[in-house]
C-alpha cells in the first residue's frame, strides 16, 4: 500500500493527473479502473484512498441534505440522500424499527422489517439474513 501510495502521490505532485474533474463526476468504478491502468497502480489502492480522502465532504454533505429528507417514510432500498446500496442493516429502538446504511456517505434511513433491499422481496419465507452467534447489539 505505501509504494502505491507514494507512486499515487508522484503522478499528483507532478501534475500528471488532475483529480478534479474526476471527483467532481463521482466515484465511477471504470473511471478509477482506467486511471489506474494508465498509470500502472493498484485499482483498489486507488478506490480507497479516493473514497477516503473524499468522506469528509461526503459526510458533510450528508448532513446538510439529510434535514431535508423524511427519513422514516423513505422505505427504498437505496440512499434518499446519494442514491447509493445500503451495506448494513440494523435493528433499532424498543420498537425494532429496521433501518439501512449507506455504503456511501453514511447515512441512516428506515426500512421496511421483512424485505429485502436489492430486490424488493418481501415474502417472509424466501428471506434469508446474517446473524452474529450469541450477540445482542443493543444501541442508545
Amino acid at each position: 500500500m505505501s509504494e502505491q501510495t507514494g507512486k499515487i502521490e508522484k503522478i499528483l505532485k507532478e501534475r500528471e493527473l488532475d483529480l478534479g474533474p474526476f471527483l467532481r463526476d463521482g466515484l465511477d468504478e471504470k473511471k478509477i479502473e482506467k486511471i489506474a491502468e494508465d498509470f500502472q497502480g493498484d485499482k483498489k489502492v486507488l478506490a480507497f484512498l479516493m473514497q477516503t480522502s473524499t468522506k469528509p465532504s461526503i459526510e458533510a454533505n450528508r448532513r446538510t441534505v439529510q434535514n431535508q429528507v423524511e427519513a422514516e417514510t423513505w422505505l427504498k432500498g437505496y440512499c434518499p440522500v446519494c442514491g447509493s446500496l445500503p451495506f448494513l442493516s440494523l435493528l433499532k429502538e424498543e420498537t425494532g424499527k429496521r433501518f439501512l446504511v449507506c455504503s456511501f456517505c453514511g447515512h441512516e434511513w428506515r426500512a421496511d422489517r421483512i424485505s429485502c433491499p436489492f430486490c424488493e422481496n418481501k415474502e417472509p419465507g424466501s428471506l434469508q439474513f446474517f446473524q452474529a452467534r450469541g450477540r445482542r447489539v443493543v444501541s442508545d
